[in-house]
């Protein structure tokens, strides 16, 4: 059984069962989450490969990614 497979089952299992409101509230805590990690990513990647090379430029480094951390957290 493939893990996609998988896990559109327990999705589907757990989706039948939960509240809907208790889902909204999780998706959206979850694609916060994600987009402060991007965010934080970006930060240290900064640090710890100053030399990498960036195909695309991020404005106001560290600030924009700081704040768009802090913004996704509240």
């Amino acid at each position: 059984m493939s893990a996609t497979l998988l896990t559109g089952f327990v999705v589907a299992v757990c989706s039948s069962i939960a509240n809907i409101n208790e889902l909204v509230e999780l998706t959206n805590i979850g694609t916060l989450f994600a987009f402060a990690l991007v965010a934080a990513g970006v930060i240290v990647l900064r640090v710890k490969e100053p030399s990498r090379e960036r195909p695309f430029r991020t404005p106001l480094v560290p600030w924009s990614p700081w704040g768009q951390s802090c913004a996704a957290g509240i």
